[in-house]
């Protein structure tokens, strides 16, 4: 038996041999994909979960959800332990995700939004400090993915109809992709080989639309 309620967002590690997943029924499942059987399961403080996500070395997870608040758990021997809780945003947590540990901003670092255009960047290890705040989309984010091979981008969709490119050494966006007919709901990047900032992108609209961003052939914002 798995969930008894919506499944809400599921993510898989960076091995490809576990996968999360987080739903309505106020739990965090981590599952074994080669077996087809849980090994942990997370009962959250808040059943209106949203969003969930692996740390690039499977040893945590996150959510977060209409509590307004994000939560750490790391992965024990057979337990789970809460890390801390990341509070203080203003709205709803729509989606969460860990930069690379070897990232330029060094390991443990958790970036994710809220309800609105901000971005917050937390760091997981020191989670009083003032976190960074990344602002440029003119409507609500509904849209994140990390770029692991570069290391510090990230790329965001939006309901103002725009893709933007980011990298967390700079204070603004790199790049702005236009064109769009509707709300982007689902971005993620392929791995290409590509240097730092010549990733391609892979961007959903709700309109059953797929485009693959080039971010060669877009201009600097």
């Amino acid at each position: 038996m798995g969930h008894f309620n919506k499944i809400y967002a599921m993510m898989w590690a960076a091995t490809g041999h576990k996968l999360v997943s987080a739903a309505q029924d106020g739990k965090l499942i981590v599952w074994s994909a080669l077996f087809n059987h849980k090994l942990y399961v997370v009962n959250l403080n808040s059943t209106w979960v949203m969003t969930c996500g692996f740390n690039p070395d499977g040893n945590s997870v996150c959510s977060g959800g209409l509590d307004n608040n994000c939560s750490i758990y790391h992965l024990g021997d057979l337990k789970t332990k809460q890390v801390c809780q990341l509070r203080g945003h203003e709205g709803y947590i729509s989606s969460c995700r860990f930069f690379d540990k070897n990232s330029t901003l060094g390991p443990y670092k958790l970036q994710l939004y809220s309800h609105g255009s901000e971005f917050i960047l937390h760091d997981m290890m020191h989670p009083d400090i003032r976190p960074l705040q990344f602002h440029g989309h003119k409507s609500d984010v509904t849209a994140i993915a990390v770029d692991n091979q570069s290391k510090n981008t990230f790329v965001s969709g939006s309901g103002d109809q725009r893709a933007k490119l980011w990298d967390t050494r700079q204070a603004n966006h790199v790049m702005t992709f236009h064109d769009y007919k509707a709300d982007l709901n689902s971005m993620d990047f392929l791995q290409g080989g590509f240097s730092e900032l010549k990733t391609d992108t892979v961007a959903c609209t709700i309109c059953v639309h797929t485009r693959k961003l080039q971010s060669r052939e877009n201009k600097m914002h």
